[in-house]
């Protein structure tokens, strides 16, 4: 099977590869892009994190 993120061939069933692409995809594509890509849409629609990245955003305003 072919990955349709690298289109390196792998063996197995391999891994969905959304958000990135509709179909499957490699170990090291899944490692280094799917699974970054899940987490990062996770933590944006998190209220947690919005409020620690806007106060990130307030602490560099006033350091500059």
């Amino acid at each position: 099977m072919k990955c349709k993120i690298c289109n390196e061939t792998f063996l197995g069933h391999g891994h969905n590869a959304q958000p990135v692409t509709n179909g499957r995809c490699c170990d090291v594509c899944n490692d280094t892009q799917v699974v970054p890509t899940r987490l990062n849409n996770m933590l944006e629609q998190s209220p947690a994190y919005q409020m620690f990245a806007r106060i990130m955003q307030d602490m560099e305003r006033v350091n500059e």
